[in-house]
């Protein structure tokens, strides 16, 4: 199913619609009878492969250049960005903007166990002070991967959405900032079939009439990428890193396309003990078309 919202509809996850109003929950209801209750609600998209686009045109743009692709000539499968080191004690005392970010503990987790599902020798994996912006510019480097992940903070402006930006590592020379922003991805060369966003409220941005949503997601469609996965809110750093790994447990070992396996991944939380609340699973979509 593709679904391009107008104006307010692109915060709402229509995965959270049902086909019919439910009964109410009851109030004193423990925790397990809790996850049952969300795990048996009717959703209408259950299972339902569904893709968003930003524009009618964008997704019409998208369609066509991926018929024009003249083969793959990606060498590498993954490229996994995540637990970057936000400040050092010495910019925290100078009180540097970053300080003001939390901690994302889970992320080395995330991307650790993202790359085990992968072969090493065509995959790379920049935890810490590896994951730094001065690595992702360069030329050529972004083009090589099938699947791009990002597991950080992401900023939203939606006054300048030039200005949304993923974190990343500190500076450690005058050339990065340690901000890879919406207006530098614009200019990067992607070759991915899928990006993804693992961060809160990637999905967000700058409402544009006739144009949807100005901001990452975009950013990254424009510069070659198929579809990009992104958060619509808020998003529990323990949930994500549970979601991400079964997301991408479907898309190898079940050899599953982005959108087939996200789809099935909501539903194996929705089933879980922890995460059948909506919050935990629905506020990840994918825009964009099917995998190249």
């Amino acid at each position: 199913v593709y679904i391009v919202p107008d104006g307010a509809l692109h915060f709402i996850p229509f995965d959270v619609l049902l086909k019919k109003s439910p009964t109410a929950l009851d109030s004193q209801a423990d925790s397990p009878a809790r996850n049952r209750y969300f795990a048996e609600l009717p959703y209408a998209f259950r299972e339902t492969r569904v893709l968003y686009g930003p524009s009618a045109t964008t997704l019409a743009t998208l369609v066509s250049r991926r018929s024009r692709k003249d083969g793959d000539k990606r060498d590498m499968e993954l490229l996994a960005v995540g637990a970057p080191i936000f400040v050092t004690k010495a910019e925290t005392n100078r009180g540097n903007s970053r300080a003001g970010l939390d901690p994302l503990p889970f992320t080395r987790d995330e991307v650790e166990s993202i790359g085990a599902y992968f072969d090493p020798s065509r995959s790379t994996l920049l935890l810490g002070e590896a994951a730094r912006e001065k690595s992702l510019v360069q030329a050529g480097f972004l083009s090589r991967y099938r699947i791009v992940h990002f597991a950080t903070h992401g900023l939203v402006d939606e006054r300048r959405p030039e200005r949304s930006s993923l974190v990343l590592s500190h500076p450690q020379d005058p050339s990065e900032d340690g901000y890879l922003q919406a207006s530098e991805i614009y200019r990067l060369n992607l070759e991915a079939s899928v990006v993804v966003l693992s961060a809160c409220e990637t999905g967000l941005g700058r409402m544009v009439r006739g144009e949807g949503i100005l901001g990452l997601p975009r950013a990254f469609l424009y510069a070659g990428a198929s579809s990009v996965v992104v958060s619509l809110w808020s998003v529990s750093d323990r949930s994500t890193a549970d979601l991400m790994a079964v997301f991408y447990e479907q898309m190898t070992r079940e050899n599953r396309e982005p959108d087939d396996a996200l789809a099935r991944t909501k539903e194996r939380l929705r089933q879980s003990d922890t995460f059948a609340h909506p919050f935990y699973w629905a506020p990840f979509i994918l825009m964009g078309v099917p995998a190249n």
